[in-house]
């Protein structure tokens, strides 16, 4: 585990802090003694592939709540989703005891500070004055109306209701009035029962047995001339209109695409409000366009 530490803080605090700042924190925070205490207590989490141990959490607490003291994954480890199991890991634990979640990082480390972000945490104010560094807090998911689960069979008239409601809702403004001719509900749900019945991995949002969201991802597609980027592909997200702000879309990104995984998607050009909320779980254009001549509708690749 120390071998965690002597890996991650020298790139990473470095530049940021100088080699004196870096040689006096793995002296003290990662010496033997400092983790076999804290492995002693229960409060790390590992997270190990064929490998070995290639990322760890430390959470301890701290007055009423707990506090996240470590995070840190192997560089050729990074970016492959373990971060944000390692953090869900934390949040766990948070919940179990029905108390705040907290963490602190070097406020010059902007890629923290924004992958923390990202999953949920704001700032907040350090629990003892003096500090320089970024405290933030996880705001919880306190007053969650809706359960996340693996699709069935049996989903495929919910998963096509909530597919062609919003589509209505979203892209009635940009297709002709003749596309829902035939682009019926009917015609969804047959759709539906035939990729269900083929194994499809989908995860649904349901609320009061009811499905009101749904995501699938899967490897990276080639779309017109365009070669996939990334190995991962969002391929759908939707949530009815009337289950906006409750959350349910960021859970199912998360739950099919983790913060740390790269991957792609495409959306449409003209759709703002999807665009702004993949731009904040860090998504961006890469320049690649296509043009869907059977919608008569402009497409843009999103990356992270």
């Amino acid at each position: 585990m120390r071998f965690i530490g002597f890996s991650t803080w020298p790139p990473t605090y470095g530049p940021l802090k100088g080699a004196h700042y870096v040689l006096d924190a793995l002296d003290t925070y990662w010496s033997a003694d400092t983790l076999r205490t804290a492995i002693e207590a229960g409060d790390i989490d590992v997270a190990e592939t064929a490998q070995g141990v290639v990322g760890m959490a430390e959470v301890a607490e701290l007055g009423d709540d707990l506090v996240l003291w470590k995070l840190y994954v192997l560089p050729s480890q990074q970016r492959s989703g373990i971060g944000h199991e390692l953090i869900s890991a934390a949040k766990d634990r948070a919940r179990a005891r029905g108390c705040g979640l907290l963490t602190e990082y070097v406020s010059e480390n902007s890629n923290a500070g924004s992958f923390y972000e990202r999953e949920g945490f704001v700032p907040t104010a350090a629990p003892w004055p003096g500090t320089v560094a970024a405290w933030v807090r996880w705001q919880g998911d306190p007053g969650r109306t809706f359960i996340l689960r693996p699709a069935t069979a049996e989903d495929a008239r919910g998963c096509a209701s909530v597919h062609h409601t919003s589509w209505v809702e979203t892209y009635s403004a940009l297709l002709p009035a003749s596309h829902w001719e035939t682009d019926t509900l009917e015609r969804r749900t047959e759709s539906w029962h035939r990729w269900l019945d083929n194994g499809t991995d989908v995860t649904v949002a349901e609320s009061g047995e009811q499905i009101i969201g749904f995501a699938i991802a899967h490897t990276g597609r080639q779309v017109g001339a365009h070669a996939p980027v990334r190995d991962r592909e969002l391929y759908s997200l939707y949530v009815l209109a009337a289950h906006y702000g409750s959350g349910a879309g960021q859970a199912l990104l998360d739950a099919v695409l983790p913060a740390d995984i790269p991957a792609q998607l495409w959306v449409a050009e003209d759709n703002p409000r999807a665009r702004r909320f993949y731009g904040r779980n860090g998504f961006a254009p890469d320049g690649a366009r296509f043009h869907d001549e059977t919608l008569d509708l402009a497409e843009v690749r999103l990356v992270r």
